[in-house]
C-alpha cells in the first residue's frame, strides 16, 4: 500500500477547478468545503 501511495504522489498532476455563480450562491463556502476534503484524502 506505502508504494502504491508513493507512485500515485509522483504522478499526481495539477488539476483546476472552477466554481461560478451569482453572488451569494456559496462558492467560496464550497471552495473550503472541497479544500478541506481533498486536504483529508492525502
Amino acid at each position: 500500500m506505502v508504494r502504491s501511495l508513493r507512485a500515485r504522489r509522483r504522478r499526481a498532476r495539477l488539476r483546476s477547478v472552477a466554481l461560478i455563480g451569482i453572488d451569494g450562491s456559496g462558492k467560496t463556502t464550497q471552495a473550503h468545503l472541497l479544500a478541506d476534503a481533498l486536504a483529508a484524502a492525502v
